[in-house]
């Protein structure tokens, strides 16, 4: 992995949104520079979660979203949210 891939993989990565971090992880031990980065993401983000006011949805919200999503068939890892 380049410098410049990780570099676009690192605000994914502090959020936990990569499916296969492998090849961004071996990437971090050796450079202070995206490990410096990645934690000035998690410590902006964990700022932001306590500077933010939860907000209550409207229960009507979860109907109204599922109207918009497309049929799709039940599989074995279907599970009702």
């Amino acid at each position: 992995m380049t410098h410049d891939e990780a570099m676009s993989l690192l605000a994914d990565y502090a959020l936990g949104a990569l499916d296969d971090a492998t090849a961004l992880e071996a990437h971090l031990v050796g450079c202070p520079i995206c490990s410096a980065e990645v934690a000035s993401y998690r410590e902006t983000t964990a700022a932001l979660a306590e500077a933010v006011a939860p907000v209550a949805l409207p229960p009507s919200l979860r109907a109204r979203v599922l109207a918009h999503v497309p049929a799709s068939p039940a599989g074995p890892d279907d599970r009702d949210v």
